[in-house]
C-alpha cells in the first residue's frame, strides 16, 4: 500500500507539474488545465452518482450538462481575450455561473415534474443534483479562475495564475502527505472515528505543518517583499485546516453510504474523489485570496 502510493503520488505529482509548466507556454487557452479539470470533474461526478442509492441518482445528462456549461464558461474568459466577437464585452464569468447554477436547479425540478408517479425520492434527486453542482463545479471554477489572475508587475518571474494553480494543488497534498507519514508512524489520538476511522491528531498536526511549509516554500516564487512571513504562515494555516476539512467532508459523503472509498480507479488513493477531496475545499481559498492581487 506504501510503495503503491509513493509511485502513484510521484506520478501525480509530476503531472501536476507538467500542467503549470506546459500550459504557460499556452496562454491564454491553457489546454492542459482544461482537459484536466473537465476530466475530474466529469470523472467525480461519476464517481459520486455511483455512491447513491439507485433511487437518490439525480438525472445524469442534466448532472454532466450542468457541469460542463459551469466549466466552459470559464474558457469564455479566453475566446473574449482573443477578440471573439460573439462575447459580449462586459462578459461577466460569475454572472454565468450564476445563471447556469439557477437554470440547472430549474433544469432538475422540471425533471421530477415531468417524471412524477407518486411519493419518493423526488426531492432528494433535486438537492443531490444542485448539491454536485455546488461541490465538483463551483470550486472547480474557482480553480480555472485562478488561471486568468493578472500578474501584479513586471517584477514577478513568474506569472501570479501560476503561482495560484500551484498553491491550489501542491499546498493541500503536502498536507496530506505529511499527515499521512506522521499518522502511519506517529498517530495515537483519533480524530474522527465516525467519520475517518485511520485519522489521529497526530497526522492533523503533520499535515498542518507540511501545509504551512508548502506554502512558504511556493511563495518564494513571488517577488521579494510581496508577502511577508506572518502573511504566508497565517495563509498556510488557512490552506491547512480548509484542505483537511475538505477530506473529511468527503469522508462524511462516504460513511454517509456506508462505502471506503470513491471508488479503485487510482491505485494507493481510491478514486478522483479521494485525490481532490482537500484540493476542493482549498481552491476557492486561494482564488479569494490572490484574486486581491490580480483579478
Amino acid at each position: 500500500m506504501l510503495a503503491t502510493r509513493l509511485w502513484m503520488g510521484s506520478i501525480l505529482a509530476l503531472f501536476g507539474v507538467g500542467i503549470l509548466v506546459g500550459d504557460q507556454f499556452l496562454t491564454p487557452w491553457r489546454p492542459f488545465l482544461l482537459l484536466t479539470i473537465l476530466a475530474i470533474a466529469t470523472r467525480g461526478l461519476y464517481e459520486l452518482r455511483v455512491l447513491l442509492p439507485v433511487a437518490s441518482r439525480p438525472s445524469f445528462p442534466l448532472s454532466i450538462a450542468g457541469l460542463l456549461l459551469l466549466l466552459a464558461g470559464n474558457w469564455l474568459v479566453a475566446l473574449q481575450s482573443q477578440g471573439f466577437s460573439w462575447i459580449p464585452s462586459d462578459f461577466s464569468v460569475w454572472k454565468w455561473i450564476s445563471l447556469v447554477m439557477l437554470g440547472s436547479l430549474v433544469a432538475f425540478f422540471f425533471w421530477e415534474m415531468a417524471r412524477y408517479t407518486e411519493p419518493g425520492h423526488s426531492i432528494q434527486r433535486i438537492a443531490i443534483g444542485f448539491f454536485s453542482m455546488g461541490y465538483l463545479g463551483l470550486t472547480a471554477c474557482c480553480l480555472a479562475q485562478l488561471s486568468w489572475l493578472k500578474t501584479p508587475s513586471e517584477a514577478w518571474q513568474i506569472p501570479l495564475s501560476t503561482l495560484g494553480l500551484a498553491l491550489a494543488f501542491f499546498v493541500p497534498k503536502a498536507g496530506d502527505i505529511a499527515a499521512y507519514f506522521t499518522g502511519r508512524f506517529l498517530g495515537r489520538h483519533k480524530m474522527a472515528p465516525l467519520l475517518s476511522p485511520k485519522k489521529t491528531w497526530e497526522g492533523a498536526v503533520g499535515g498542518f505543518v507540511g501545509s504551512v511549509a508548502a506554502t512558504l516554500g511556493l511563495l518564494q516564487l513571488a517577488p521579494a517583499g510581496q508577502f511577508s512571513l506572518l502573511e504566508g504562515i497565517l495563509a498556510g494555516s488557512v490552506l491547512a485546516v480548509i484542505s483537511q476539512l475538505g477530506d473529511l467532508a468527503e469522508s462524511l459523503i462516504k460513511r454517509d453510504y456506508q462505502v471506503k472509498d470513491a471508488s479503485s480507479s487510482v491505485p494507493g488513493f481510491g478514486g478522483i474523489l479521494d485525490v481532490i477531496d482537500s484540493i476542493l475545499l482549498a481552491a476557492p481559498v486561494v482564488y479569494i485570496w490572490l484574486s486581491q492581487l490580480g483579478g
